[in-house]
């Protein structure tokens, strides 16, 4: 069965075992050239869709040019992670500190980076530059996209004033309503406790006079008190005595104050009111309302070094997504993509060929058709080009059945 299988191989020779010891030096050959290669060479040559057994017979320039292309594709798709994280983050999770708001984003940027590096990826390995030209547009619009984002980081701090100057100003009729509630509460406050005040401060009043007049007096050039230093001495221990009674007296009336209801619904309003300015301000920070705040930071006085910061991000970025196209557009035929027309250029031609000779089989034997069960895939594999790749790890007596 074997020795039929290697008779029928197209590239097996009449010596029998050449075609086999042909590929086996071909594997052996690619798998050492495999060592040869690093995991990041490997992984930025999978980027740039390399064919890495073609790419055994190129030259170093062309191998490090495509290397370069598929670290092109890499750092597109970083930025693309980091501007739609940003996005993400910035615009549904700004005040949200749990584990799903950084889940989702990060999620999110991992699907739109993997999106933008596959698409990249088919681009840059086309071997029609024509291709490259649908790029284009779409690279003008990747590049504001993810410029965007990163310009709204880059002024995070001024949009969150500028939100919140806005958002105080849409709150202005709730902040008048929690003055109103504390000057409520003042009053109620003053109305029991004033005179008690008022009566703390008289007396503390008389209490350092009284302490001055003994010091005064106490000096020599005053007469070293003349009997009347400890008469001003008891007159401020007096006072003080009043001043601590007074001030239990205001400390119980504030705690009663402080049990009443109408100074408790006072505060409550005040809590109620705080809180649904406090919602409001979080709910601002959206990507509508961070649009509309530098839109705002645009028109003020440093607008318009703002605007200058976002349109060099916009340049910059569109500048950078344009790239891979450039290089593909600019890149010159080397014999990595002759080896590659050629070997596809075969396939096609040698499928064509061996369908027309099963057809010719059938015309010419129609008695045939219905015992033959064979697969015409079968027959192609055996024909088809760079068959070593994919059958390079098998055993010997299965790549040949």
């Amino acid at each position: 069965m074997k020795k039929d299988n290697l008779k029928q191989h197209p590239k097996n020779s009449a010596s029998g075992h050449d075609g086999s010891k042909a590929n086996r030096s071909t594997n052996e050959a690619f798998e050492y050239y495999l060592t040869k290669l690093n995991w990041l060479e490997r992984l930025l040559l999978f980027m740039s869709k390399t064919e890495l057994f073609i790419l055994q017979y190129c030259t170093r320039s062309t191998r490090m040019t495509l290397t370069s292309v598929g670290a092109m594709v890499v750092i597109t798709g970083i930025l693309a992670f980091f501007s739609s994280f940003f996005a993400v983050k910035n615009s549904f999770f700004m005040a949200d500190k749990t584990f799903m708001s950084w889940l989702v984003p990060i999620f999110v940027a991992c699907v739109y980076s993997g999106s933008i590096m596959a698409f990249d990826r088919e681009i840059v390995s086309a071997t029609d530059k024509r291709a490259a030209w649908m790029r284009i547009p779409f690279a003008i619009l990747i590049g504001i996209v993810i410029s965007y984002p990163i310009e709204l980081q880059m002024q995070h701090g001024r949009i969150t004033a500028e939100i919140n100057k806005i958002a105080d100003s849409r709150n202005k009729d709730k902040k008048d309503d929690i003055k109103k509630f504390e000057a409520n509460n003042t009053i109620l406050m003053e109305q029991s406790i004033k005179p008690l005040l008022n009566k703390q401060d008289s007396l503390k009043k008389l209490r350092d006079q009284e302490q001055k007049s003994a010091d005064w007096e106490s000096q020599p050039q005053n007469g070293l008190c003349r009997g009347k230093c400890a008469e001003h001495k008891t007159n401020a221990e007096g006072y003080q005595r009043q001043l601590d009674e007074i001030t239990g007296q205001i400390q119980a009336e504030s705690k009663r104050i402080d049990g009443d209801k109408r100074y408790l619904d006072n505060k409550k309003e005040i809590s109620k009111v705080e809180e649904e300015i406090e919602a409001d301000k979080n709910r601002s920070h959206d990507l509508l309302s961070q649009a509309v705040a530098l839109h705002s930071i645009y028109k003020s006085e440093a607008g318009g070094a703002a605007e200058t910061l976002g349109w060099f991000l916009r340049f910059f970025f569109v500048c950078f997504e344009l790239f891979p196209v450039l290089i593909k557009m600019t890149m010159s035929y080397t014999e990595y993509h002759a080896y590659l027309d050629a070997r596809m250029r075969l396939n096609v031609n040698k499928m064509i060929g061996a369908s027309n000779h099963k057809l010719e089989f059938f015309r010419d034997n129609p008695d045939k058709i219905l015992f033959d069960n064979t697969e015409i895939t079968d027959m192609l594999a055996m024909v088809a080009e760079d068959r070593e790749i994919d059958t390079m790890n098998r055993p010997e007596d299965e790549r040949h059945g």
